[in-house]
């Protein structure tokens, strides 16, 4: 398991920091065995290190992941 995690984890890191880069819709979420549940504002600092600003990132988890699942308030 360490051994993909190594292999994959750089790769996604690039691949987030292209997404950024590039204006994609980037969303947090509770499905990365990188960061466990219930500490999502972890995430958001990976995103800010990938090259998101602060208020981009808490976007991610708010009004952001509201447009993707559908719901407006």
């Amino acid at each position: 398991r360490q051994a993909k995690a190594a292999e994959v984890f750089p790769l996604a890191r690039q691949t987030v920091s292209k997404a950024i880069e590039q204006g994609e819709f980037v969303v947090t979420g509770t499905d990365a065995p990188a960061i466990p549940h219930g500490r999502n504002a972890k995430e958001l600092i990976a995103l800010v290190d990938r090259g998101m600003t602060p208020l981009q990132a808490i976007r991610t988890a708010t009004p952001v992941a509201c447009e993707l699942i559908d719901v407006d308030d």
